[in-house]
């Protein structure tokens, strides 16, 4: 049975962004992960720019 986790959290400066990417999408070791199982990238592809440079393209189409 498939199922999802959804953790929501503030995030205050860029470097716990860039941190949580690359441990959410598993770019930096990570011990205890099954990397049998793929994480879906939900906000761009995979090809896209880091999720930090996303977030400030979309402050700035704002701003």
């Amino acid at each position: 049975m498939p199922f999802a986790i959804c953790r929501i959290q503030k995030i205050k400066d860029w470097g716990s962004l860039n941190s949580n990417e690359s441990h959410t999408a598993t770019i930096k070791d990570i011990p205890n992960a099954d990397l049998s199982v793929d994480n879906l990238r939900l906000i761009g592809s995979p090809d896209d720019p880091s999720l930090a440079t996303l977030v400030k393209e979309k402050i700035a189409a704002i701003a």
